[in-house]
C-alpha cells in the first residue's frame, strides 16, 4: 500500500471520531444520528358539510402526501356524531424527529351524497422531554355536495 493512501485513510478515520466526539445530548454536528426519539402526532379537526351540518361516519386517512412512503396510510380513524375527530399516532425508536408535512384525506360515506377532500399539514412540534416530542396539526374539513 502506498503511503499516500494510508495517509488518507487515516485521515478519514481521524476524522470520523472527530464527528462522533462533537455529539452531545442536545446537539448533533455532521449529521451523525443520536436518537432515538419518540413522537406522538396528533391530528384533529372538524368535519361539516358545505351547509354547516356536523357530517357523521366519514373516515379520516393521515398520509405522507410525498416520499417513498406517500401511498402508506399512517392511521385510519372515524369522526364523532358531533364532526370532531382526533387522531394520535405514536412513533418510537426514531432516529429523527418527523417534521415534514402530512396529508389528511376526509372520505364521507357513500351515502352521504358528500365529496372526499384532503388537504396538507404541517406539523408543529415541541419537546415534551428529553427525546420525547408531540406533533399537533389541524385540519377542519368543509365537504361540498356531490353533482349529478
Amino acid at each position: 500500500m502506498k503511503a499516500a493512501t494510508m495517509a488518507a485513510r487515516l485521515c478519514g478515520i481521524g476524522l470520523t471520531i472527530l464527528g462522533l466526539s462533537a455529539c452531545d445530548n442536545n446537539k448533533c454536528m455532521y449529521g451523525t444520528i443520536v436518537g432515538p426519539y419518540n413522537q406522538t402526532l396528533k391530528v384533529n379537526g372538524t368535519v361539516s358539510s358545505e351547509d354547516g351540518n356536523h357530517v357523521e361516519n366519514a373516515t379520516i386517512e393521515v398520509k405522507y402526501p410525498t416520499g417513498p412512503n406517500s401511498s402508506s396510510l399512517m392511521k385510519e380513524g372515524e369522526i364523532g356524531n358531533d364532526g370532531i375527530y382526533d387522531i394520535e399516532i405514536k412513533e418510537t425508536g426514531m432516529h429523527e424527529v418527523l417534521d415534514r408535512p402530512l396529508r389528511v384525506v376526509c372520505k364521507p360515506s357513500k351515502d352521504s351524497g358528500l365529496e372526499a377532500d384532503s388537504t396538507d399539514v404541517q406539523l408543529s412540534t415541541t419537546e415534551i422531554s428529553t427525546g420525547n416530542f408531540e406533533s399537533i396539526a389541524t385540519a377542519n374539513f368543509h365537504l361540498k355536495k356531490k353533482k349529478p
